[in-house]
């Protein structure tokens, strides 16, 4: 009796050792890696309360609980570079999500390619992502390139007799200046002293400290979400703000009921990654099967419909141009590109980079 007991056991271990790993769990882990400390962690704690409404929401994927996991990386690549690992090799995620910069995102998607797993990277990316040898990375966001287009279209479109100046971080001046000299804005560098109406751009978390009520009058401020909170200023400035879309400020009662009081873009964003794997996975959590829905399908989302070119960028871009109100308030601008699909507001943008509304499920 014994005997056939040991063969029992022996039996039943080679089965279980076979079985696919997520045939093993009945749970579906995502680990989520961004920023909830120090600098940007108002935006990172808005983007884990997606996440988390997503969650509450969706609750199931192919039909089993999921279980968040969150870890901070505090803006550095090699932090986050060690917290994706933890999350696939010791806390056996089956999905990642990363909310960063252009180096946290490249830093965490080596990660994703060599552990094979499915990633959605959320954030501003130096360039898009069009390395077609990447498989399981895909970016939901924008690059350097696409916002200095969209300012400095806005900029030109506005210039009047204005003298450009720039005030920024190095990570946006190459993409400024190169986009400007295309765009034959002239730019200029900013002395300090009272002049002619000025071009302002105000990117980056290092930007220099500009006394906003010092600036000539009637001049233009172009700049980053940060803007959204200055309020309204004096001398007539006029304040453009280049930043993520935000659908509440579009159509608000589209927007989930766990969403309605959440202000800023983040966790929309958080909410639209969690929608992109849940519907990827629904069929299959298998990594491969998974990264070849996200290659493949459309995704319905809180932000719109999502899907991604060859490289996984995500072939509508996300930033969009608002303006300042009289009372300070801001207010999507849709005559000046960037709003929600890159080709003016008008189309969605295909893979030969033509604006055509037949692409957009493509």
């Amino acid at each position: 009796m014994g005997r056939w007991k040991t063969i029992f056991a022996v039996v039943l271990t080679l089965l279980v050792m076979h079985l696919p790993a997520e045939a093993q769990d009945p749970v579906i882990r995502i680990g989520v890696v961004a920023t909830f400390t120090g600098f940007g962690a108002n935006e990172g704690q808005q983007f884990r309360a997606g996440v988390s409404a997503a969650q509450n929401d969706l609750r199931q994927i192919a039909n089993r609980p999921v279980e968040v996991i969150f870890h901070d990386h505090q803006n550095k690549p090699d932090i986050a570079v060690n917290k994706a690992r933890q999350l696939i090799e010791v806390d056996r995620v089956n999905f990642l999500i990363a909310k960063g910069g252009a180096s946290v995102m490249l830093a965490v998607s080596g990660v994703s390619e060599q552990q094979q797993t499915p990633t959605v990277l959320v954030g501003l990316s130096k360039g898009p992502f069009s390395d077609q040898r990447l498989k399981y990375s895909f970016h939901i966001g924008d690059s350097a390139e696409q916002l200095a287009k969209l300012a400095v279209r806005y900029a030109k479109d506005n210039q009047d007799r204005r003298t450009s100046y720039i005030f920024e971080s190095q990570f946006f001046a190459e993409a400024l200046s190169r986009e400007a000299q295309v765009s034959q804005l002239p730019l200029q560098n900013w002395n300090g002293t009272a002049g002619s109406p000025a071009i302002v751009f105000m990117f980056g978390g290092d930007t220099r400290n500009i006394r906003l009520d010092e600036l000539p009058s009637n001049s233009l401020l172009i700049g980053g979400i940060s803007l959204l909170e200055i309020g309204r200023l004096g001398n007539q400035i006029k304040v453009a703000v280049i930043a993520p879309h935000d659908p509440s400020l579009r159509e608000p009662r589209s927007l989930p009921n766990s969403l309605r009081d959440m202000k800023g873009a983040d966790a929309y964003y958080g909410y639209a990654a969690f929608q992109i794997l849940s519907r990827a996975a629904r069929n299959d959590p298998a990594p491969d099967r998974v990264a070849a829905s996200m290659r493949a399908d459309s995704f319905d989302t809180v932000l719109g419909q999502l899907n991604f070119m060859a490289g996984g960028e995500c072939r509508q871009p996300k930033l969009a141009v608002y303006v300042m109100n009289d009372n300070g308030s801001f207010q999507l601008c849709p005559d000046c590109g960037g709003v929600h699909d890159g080709c003016n507001g008008s189309a969605c943008k295909c893979k030969d980079g033509s604006c055509n509304n037949d692409c957009c499920n493509k």
